[in-house]
Formats: C-alpha cells, sequence, structure tokens
C-alpha cells in the first residue's frame, strides 16, 4: 500500500472508529482548515477541499446533514448571495480532530512517542475555557 493511501486508510479507520463514519474526520479537519476567526467558513472550499482527498460530493454532503443536524454547524442566512456560508458552533471537538490528526501524522512518520505528548497537549488545551 502506498503511504498516503496507508495514511488516507488510517484516517478512514479513525473516523469510522471514533465518530462511526469514515468520512467524518476529513470533513471535520476541512471546515478547521477553511474556518475563519469569526468561525464562518464556504461550504464550497469544504467541497473542493473534499473532492480533492477522494471524497464524493453527495458523501460530504451526507457528513454535512449530520454536523448540522448534530448542532455542530449551521447555515447562515445570505439574503441574495449564491455561495452558502455556514458557520461552525466553538466546541472542544474542533481541538481534538486536530490532535487527532497529529496523531495520525505522528502514527505515520514512526514517532509513536509523540502521540503521548499531542494527547497530555489535548488535556490542558481542553481544560482551558
Amino acid at each position: 500500500m502506498h503511504q498516503s493511501a496507508r495514511a488516507k486508510a488510517n484516517r478512514e479507520e479513525l473516523s469510522k472508529c471514533v465518530f462511526g463514519s469514515q468520512h467524518m474526520l476529513e470533513v471535520l479537519l476541512a471546515i478547521d482548515r477553511v474556518a475563519k476567526a469569526d468561525n464562518s467558513f464556504e461550504l464550497s472550499l469544504v467541497l473542493e477541499s473534499l473532492t480533492a482527498d477522494g471524497i464524493s460530493t453527495s458523501s460530504a454532503q451526507t457528513v454535512i446533514a449530520r454536523l448540522k443536524r448534530a448542532a455542530l454547524i449551521r447555515r447562515l442566512p445570505r439574503a441574495g448571495v449564491k455561495q452558502a456560508l455556514y458557520e461552525r458552533r466553538p466546541q472542544p471537538i474542533w481541538g481534538a480532530v486536530r490532535v487527532f490528526h497529529a496523531e495520525l501524522q505522528a502514527l505515520g512518520a514512526g514517532r509513536l512517542e509523540e502521540l503521548w505528548d499531542v494527547s497530555v497537549q489535548l488535556s490542558a488545551d481542553m481544560a482551558q475555557p
């Protein structure tokens, strides 16, 4: 298995184990990458990022719908504007997603000992208000 294919398989497996969906982690990461400081993001940028990573638009939209039902994101009203603007709700899940991603990168690079350091940092970050 090619390294990037292995990394993708690891992300999908972790996503399936933690979130019950093989694409949830990728969607959360894509939202985290494109979200602005005010937590707003354009859905088109998220979908563009995901399709570049090989995730179909329909699969991504299914996960987006789940995130809306869970009230982790919401569509913002924009009169007369075609582009869908969304907002993510400030929640600890965004920090956890970044940690999962860092752990997978450490795992892929064979730096398993770094996983503990990342986990300790997450605990410290999540303790902050």
